[in-house]
């Protein structure tokens, strides 16, 4: 498995060092539109079908929520509201930084070269790390 996974990442480094062209999509590779209710819905899913967030909530609730409680669920709505709203704007930071990543490196095709460049290095220095990895 381990050899599939560093031949893998490998592949993937040198792959992206040969491609030709830019990283980012022509205007005529139009995206597929899901509107803002499916967006939404389709990051709904992506998140609560996913293990690590009840792994979370499990691992973290019984060092925010007493056992004794008396305040019912209250505790248990703030803990997950809390969680809503910092995810949600974590979320937010990520989308503005891309969006303005995108506009620099459709600017700059330097840019978009080095970067893509430098994804292939990561992509091949991975590799070369799983490869030589011993195991523990």
């Amino acid at each position: 498995m381990k050899l599939a996974g560093a031949a893998y990442l490998l592949w993937l480094g040198i792959k992206t060092f040969r491609e030709k062209g830019s990283i980012i999509p022509t205007e005529s590779a139009e995206p597929k539109k899901t509107g803002l209710w499916g967006a939404y819905l389709q990051g709904f899913l992506t998140n609560a079908l996913n293990p690590k967030v009840a792994l979370f909530f499990l691992a973290f609730m019984p060092a925010f929520v007493s056992p004794t409680n008396t305040y019912g669920p209250l505790p248990f709505l703030l803990l997950g509201l809390t969680f809503f709203v910092t995810g949600t704007l974590w979320c937010l930071v990520l989308v503005a930084a891309g969006a303005a990543l995108k506009k620099l490196l459709e600017r700059s095709a330097t840019a978009a070269r080095r970067t893509k460049n430098a994804s292939a290095a990561i992509y091949c220095l991975l590799g070369l790390n799983v490869l030589f990895a011993r195991a523990s």
